[in-house]
């Protein structure tokens, strides 16, 4: 149901035969996806190892992204950040930066109560829980103090669908700092 959403906005930011970074790609699922609707290569990476092969993948040590500078054109976030306390998601945004090129693209979860909920009840046991949703103005306001311009754009959803979520870019370009 959340590739439903995200694939038509993916599909406007991601030109085809991108090579593309997931980050916190889980179970490689979406990554799969991406890598076959958006006709690019993606590789995942994460701070668990689910023991899925779908697509190439890494684990993330240490909050360092084990690829060199410039080594991707796009770097996703889907439903990543929240994940991350707030120290982490500096730190792995800057990581984002060193090793992208054209464009991060970060699709998270609104935060209101619903979200925190099914966060809590739907997650692994083993994955981290640091519920720092924002709402876009907190987002777009905490990467504008980190140097970035963020883009929001709304996502549109089924109206049986539970959850809100946001899209924002990051023309690497575009980079403030």
């Amino acid at each position: 149901m959340k590739w439903n959403l995200m694939k038509k906005p993916y599909r406007k930011f991601i030109r085809p035969q991108s090579r593309i970074l997931d980050v916190g790609a889980g179970e490689l699922y979406i990554s799969r996806l991406m890598q076959d609707y958006l006709k690019s290569k993606v590789v995942g990476v994460d701070v668990i190892d689910y023991k899925t092969n779908y697509i190439e993948n890494y684990l993330i040590k240490n909050n360092k992204l084990p690829f060199p500078d410039k080594s991707f054109d796009i770097i996703t976030f889907n439903d990543t950040l929240h994940h991350i306390d707030i120290r982490g998601q500096k730190l792995i945004l800057k990581e984002a930066m060193r090793v992208g090129k054209e464009k991060i693209i970060i699709f998270e979860d609104a935060k209101n109560l619903t979200s925190y909920l099914l966060d809590f009840l739907t997650n692994r046991l083993s994955m981290p829980k640091a519920f720092s949703h924002k709402n876009i103005k907190e987002w777009k306001n905490f990467m504008y103090k980190m140097g970035y311009e963020a883009r929001y754009y709304k996502v549109r959803k089924h109206f049986y669908y539970p959850l809100k979520h946001y899209i924002f870019t990051i023309n690497l370009n575009d980079v403030l700092n």
